[in-house]
C-alpha cells in the first residue's frame, strides 16, 4: 500500500525566473584531440563561449546558493531513515571533511536523487516534494553549466601555461580534468567572503589536473599519498647530499626524519623500473623470456578442456545406446570406468563369459556404433 508523504513545510516561494544560461557543457563542445605539438588548436574552440561579467557571475552564485538552500530544506523534510540511506559516506582518509552545513555537493546531486527515487519506490512513498526537488535540481545544474562555460578560458589558461607537451595526458584530457576541478570549486565557493571565483578556483583546477597526471603517470598506479611522501623524502635526501657532498644511505634519512625504517624503505622503493614480459634473459646459456617464467605448466587451456569434455560426453552417449552386455564389454575394454583397459580374458572372468564370446560381443558393439547417426556423431570427433 502506498503511503502518501505530505509536505508540511513553509508556504510556496514566489517563482523567480532563472537568469539567462548558456548551453550546458557537452562532449562535442569541448576541444577535439590535439595534433602533435599543436596544443593551441585543441583549446581554440573554447573561444565560442562568452565570458561572464563580474556582476553576472555574482548574481549566478547568489542564485546558486539560494537554490542550494532550498534543496537542503526539501531534503530536511524527508524521513531521516531515508536520507541516511542516500547520504554519501564520509571518507575515512585524513584531511578536511565535509562542512556540517552541507552533507552533499552539487556535482553529486543527480546520483543522490537517483538513490532517493529508488528508496521512495521501495518504501512505497509518494512524495509531493519530489517534483519540486527535480525542478530545483534542473535549475542548479543549469546555473552550474553557465558558470562552467563562462570560465572555460580560465581552465584553458591553466592547462596551456602550466603543463607542457611531455605530460601523459592530452590537452583534451587535461581540460576535462580541469573542468572537474572547477565543478568542485563551484560547490565549495562562498561569494560572501568577497573573493573572486577565479582566485578560488585555480588551486582546485591545478590540484585535480595534478592528481590525474599522478594517477596515470606510471604503468602501475601508485597512491597519491605515497607520491607526496616520496617527494618529501627526496627533498630530505637531496638536502643531506648537498650538505655532506656524498651519497646518502636510507639509515641517514631515517635518523633525520625519525620515521619508521620499514615505511621509508616502502616509500622509496615504490619508484621501481618496469621490465616488459616480452624481454628476454639468459641463464645457464639458455635464453628465455620473462613471460615463459609465469606460465603454469600444469594449466590446461580452457578451449582444450571444453573440446575434451564434449568428446567424452559424445562417446558416453553413443556407448549408453548399446545393449547392456555390449555396453559393459566396451566400457571395460576401453577403460571408461577406471581408466584401465582389460583384455578379453580379464573381461570374460569378470562377466563369467568365455574369451571368444567377449570378443564377438565387442566386435558386434563396434559394428553397431558404426551404423547411422551414431557413426556420424563419432566421425565428427576425428
Amino acid at each position: 500500500m502506498n503511503v502518501p508523504y505530505i509536505h508540511q513545510g513553509e508556504a510556496e516561494q514566489p517563482i523567480v525566473k532563472p537568469l539567462h544560461t548558456d548551453r550546458p557543457v557537452e562532449p562535442d563542445m569541448l576541444p577535439a584531440l590535439p595534433k602533435i605539438g599543436d596544443r593551441d588548436d585543441a583549446l581554440t574552440p573554447i573561444g565560442r563561449f562568452n565570458r561572464l561579467t563580474a556582476k553576472h557571475q555574482k548574481q549566478l552564485f547568489q542564485r546558486f546558493s539560494q537554490i542550494r538552500r532550498d534543496i537542503q530544506k526539501l531534503f530536511n523534510q524527508y524521513p531521516k531513515s531515508i536520507i541516511e540511506v542516500v547520504r554519501p559516506n564520509e571518507s575515512k582518509k585524513l584531511g578536511r571533511k565535509r562542512s556540517s552545513q552541507w552533507w552533499w555537493e552539487p556535482m553529486e546531486l543527480p546520483i543522490i536523487l537517483s538513490k532517493l527515487e529508488k528508496q521512495l519506490d521501495k518504501n512505497g512513498i509518494q512524495s509531493v516534494l519530489w517534483p519540486r526537488l527535480l525542478q530545483k535540481n534542473k535549475q542548479i545544474l543549469s546555473i552550474q553549466n553557465t558558470i562552467i562555460n563562462g570560465n572555460l578560458r580560465l581552465v584553458a589558461s591553466v592547462v596551456s601555461k602550466e603543463y607542457g607537451v611531455s605530460v601523459v595526458l592530452s590537452a583534451h584530457d587535461l581540460l576535462q580534468e580541469g573542468i572537474i576541478g572547477m565543478i568542485k570549486a563551484i560547490g565549495k565557493f562562498d561569494d560572501s567572503y568577497g573573493t573572486q571565483f577565479s582566485t578560488y578556483a585555480i588551486p582546485w583546477i591545478r590540484q585535480t589536473i595534478k592528481r590525474a597526471i599522478e594517477n596515470k603517470a606510471d604503468q602501475i598506479r601508485i597512491p597519491v599519498y605515497m607520491l607526496e611522501e616520496r617527494r618529501k623524502l627526496q627533498k630530505v635526501k637531496t638536502k643531506l647530499q648537498r650538505k655532506a657532498n656524498k651519497p646518502i644511505t636510507i639509515n641517514e634519512i631515517v635518523e633525520k626524519t625519525n620515521a619508521d625504517p620499514s615505511q621509508i624503505y616502502e616509500i622509496l622503493g615504490s619508484r621501481i623500473t618496469y621490465v616488459p614480459l616480452e624481454s628476454s634473459s639468459s641463464q645457464d646459456d639458455h635464453l628465455f623470456s620473462y613471460r615463459d617464467t609465469l606460465i603454469d605448466k600444469t594449466y590446461l587451456d580452457p578451449l582444450r578442456q571444453l573440446v575434451l569434455r564434449e568428446r567424452k560426453d559424445t562417446v558416453q552417449m553413443v556407448v549408453d545406446s548399446l545393449r547392456s552386455q555390449e555396453k559393459a564389454v566396451v566400457r571395460l575394454r576401453y577403460g571408461m570406468d577406471d581408466g584401465c583397459e582389460y583384455s578379453y580374458a580379464e573381461i570374460g572372468r569378470k562377466l563369467n563369459l568365455s574369451r571368444e564370446r567377449v570378443r564377438k560381443i565387442a566386435n558386434q558393439a563396434l559394428q553397431r556404433m558404426q551404423r547411422g547417426h551414431k557413426w556420424n556423431q563419432l566421425y565428427q570427433l576425428v
